[in-house]
């Protein structure tokens, strides 16, 4: 632990890139919480206004009956004050066309009621998919994070990646030149390091010489 912190304290700009790594990660799940928190209350107050939308009409098309029934005695009490029967006749005519009317009202106000209902359902659905998918995306985007982070940040607890060891035998080949005197590493941002094809590993061939013309050989 002690060496842990010594190595923190000495590479303070990554122990901030880490601290403020864990930050970012539980900011966005706090984000991720509060955004479907918010979405199923969306839905709540969706299906409450739906639902007393639907109870509005659903009153409304009571009214419609209690209307119908007002109308209805009047004309019956017409029929007989003058000295007509009320349910036949004029009086029955009058009766029916408000009743045909009045159901027609009815009906429409009660089929607005299951549709209000309905309506309110579904947008409350998409409310709670809403919050759902905001949760999973900040969680997603948390962990992204912490992986980010801790791939920075993995040479501060390892102290570094050490790099590879040569093969054996191929010491001569690392920083050379290439037969037309050009030094491809520093071409290619040091990242390339041809071989000088003018040497090579002395345990696996020796050069000998006929006349003026030089040759390699495999070393026996």
């Amino acid at each position: 632990m002690a060496e842990a912190f010594a190595i923190m304290a000495a590479n303070p700009m990554t122990t901030i890139q880490a601290v403020t790594g864990v930050m970012s990660a539980v900011s966005s799940m706090q984000q991720g919480a509060a955004a479907k928190s918010q979405a199923q209350i969306q839905a709540a107050q969706a299906r409450a206004k739906s639902e007393r939308d639907a109870v509005n009409a659903e009153i409304e098309a009571n009214n419609v009956l209690r209307k119908l029934q007002g109308t209805n005695a009047t004309a019956v009490a017409r029929g007989f004050a003058g000295g007509v029967s009320g349910f036949s006749g004029s009086a029955k005519l009058i009766q029916t066309v408000n009743e045909k009317y009045a159901g027609k009202d009815w009906e429409q106000l009660k089929i607005t009621a299951k549709e209000r209902r309905t309506f309110g359902e579904i947008q409350a659905q998409m409310f709670e998919e809403a919050g759902k998918q905001a949760a999973k995306s900040a969680t997603f985007d948390a962990l992204t994070g912490l992986a980010t982070t801790a791939i920075a940040t993995s040479s501060l607890m390892t102290g570094g990646v050490k790099p590879t060891s040569t093969v054996a035998g191929y010491q001569g080949y690392s920083g050379q030149t290439n037969i037309y005197g050009s030094n491809y590493s520093s071409l290619y941002g040091g990242n390339a390091a041809l071989p000088n094809y003018s040497m090579g590993p002395s345990s696996l061939y020796s050069p000998y010489t006929t006349g003026s013309t030089g040759y390699w050989r495999g070393s026996i």
